[in-house]
């Protein structure tokens, strides 16, 4: 921060106080203004509740960078199991439905979708990595209902057995 003023400093604390401001940012800028005006790393770390190796490591990377430096660089994840260039197939072929599919159902679950990854494009993936591309896809589908001899009974069934078990102990 040797290069840049108070009056910068001060002008990037008002921007980052404004709605959509960051707090680490406005953090990381009280620690460089307190430090310009003289304060120990000490000071300032028990002020912003930090340890001291925190803020002296965001005074470097402040001196280094500038005042760019109160911003986290994003750091590159993991590669994704499905490729981005399959979302569109894979949309493409969910919309055509398993029975096209050479599958032996009427809708499509995480198990059977995961089966056609494998089939359709040789990709190994788990049903979470096939729920989360289908929220990436904006594609929700309904989960089968039950086969009709293990739904729960209506309620005049219900009923009519209650009276049926009472009229057993009753007799």
């Amino acid at each position: 921060m040797g290069d840049t003023t108070m009056e910068q400093i001060d002008d990037a604390i008002k921007l980052e106080q404004k709605p959509g401001g960051k707090p680490k940012a406005l953090q990381r800028l009280y620690a460089c203004k307190w430090r310009k005006e003289g304060d120990k790393l000490d000071v300032i770390a028990t002020r912003l509740s930090k340890s001291p190796k925190t803020v002296y490591d965001w005074l470097v990377r402040m001196n280094r960078d500038g005042l760019d430096g109160r911003y986290d660089k994003k750091k590159p994840g993991r590669h994704p199991k499905i490729p981005k260039i399959l979302y569109i197939a894979i949309a493409v072929v969910v919309k055509l439905g398993p029975l096209k599919c050479g599958m032996n159902s009427n809708n499509w679950t995480g198990r059977l979708l995961v089966i056609m990854l494998y089939k359709k494009f040789e990709l190994e993936v788990s049903p979470s990595t096939v729920y989360r591309t289908m929220h990436k896809l904006c594609i929700s589908y309904r989960l089968p209902s039950r086969p009709f001899n293990e739904r729960a009974p209506s309620d005049e069934v219900k009923e009519k057995f209650k009276l049926d078990l009472g009229h057993r102990f009753v007799n």
